[in-house]
């Protein structure tokens, strides 16, 4: 999910927030039968152009729910990161969903950052395989 589309709209609907449509597709996943014992590991990419695009458009002008101050890049990317985790914990129907959920903020063209991000979310995998498997 993009960071930096928060105060833009969707091309074929001129009335809908993008990332209001990122968290109903990702609300749509959430529920899929396929993924429910998954890990759910969420991207939230373009840290770059959110960090530059915060400075001149305010979060609170598109969702004013957010109380955090202005032109603040971790509480902004935060905010939007809790909306995802609401749609997480919103999706959850039973104690026996326990299935991981992991945020990372990236930047796809930052390659130092990608090769750190996948090898936390390698050892994240082997670790929940292991102890599923009591070798933990």
């Amino acid at each position: 999910a993009s960071l930096s589309e928060y105060d833009m709209i969707l091309y074929e609907c001129s009335t809908r927030n993008r990332t209001e449509e990122s968290l109903q597709l990702f609300k749509t996943i959430l529920d899929y039968t396929w993924f429910r014992k998954s890990s759910i590991i969420l991207f939230l990419n373009k840290k770059d152009l959110f960090r530059e695009k915060i400075m001149t458009s305010d979060i609170v002008d598109f969702f004013p729910e957010y109380d955090g101050p202005t032109q603040n890049e971790i509480y902004g990317r935060n905010f939007l990161a809790s909306l995802y985790k609401e749609q997480y914990l919103c999706s959850k129907r039973s104690d026996i969903d326990s299935r991981p959920f992991f945020i990372h903020f990236t930047c796809a063209t930052d390659t130092d950052n990608i090769k750190k991000i996948f090898t936390a979310i390698k050892d994240t995998i082997m670790h929940v395989h292991m102890e599923e498997l009591n070798l933990a």
